[in-house]
């Protein structure tokens, strides 16, 4: 047991020393790369202002199908109330021409010698 303990110490004590070299380097941050931040967050800016002009000029082009779609959606309403009226009209007629049917079928029941023709 107590070899494993010196034996996890001296692991921890190699690899403490491992750590604090890495930590202790410096990476230099030098003028050129100041430069090449400061240019890369120049075409990053260009850049979004081509985007925002992409989008935008998108975002009328959607307008004008949003448009054009309510123009057939209006379209389709008017077409789908006359085929509503239409349904109503024949429903009408075929109840009107029902009724007049059993009429006439109760008026030739009562009246059949009236149709009938003797040679």
């Amino acid at each position: 047991m107590k070899r494993l303990f010196n034996i996890l110490i001296l692991l921890i004590v190699a690899f403490s020393g491992y750590s604090q070299q890495e930590q202790q380097i410096v990476v230099p941050y030098t003028l050129a790369d100041r430069d090449r931040a400061i240019r890369t967050e120049v075409k990053l800016e260009a850049l979004e202002i081509k985007m925002d002009a992409k989008f935008e000029a998108m975002n009328t082009k959607f307008d004008v199908i949003d448009a054009k779609f309510e123009a057939i959606e209006g379209k389709f309403d008017m077409i789908f109330m006359l085929i509503g009226f239409i349904f109503a009209l024949l429903l009408f007629m075929f109840g009107y021409l029902t009724q007049l049917v059993r009429k006439v079928a109760k008026l030739s029941k009562k009246h059949q010698n009236f149709f009938t023709i003797e040679v």
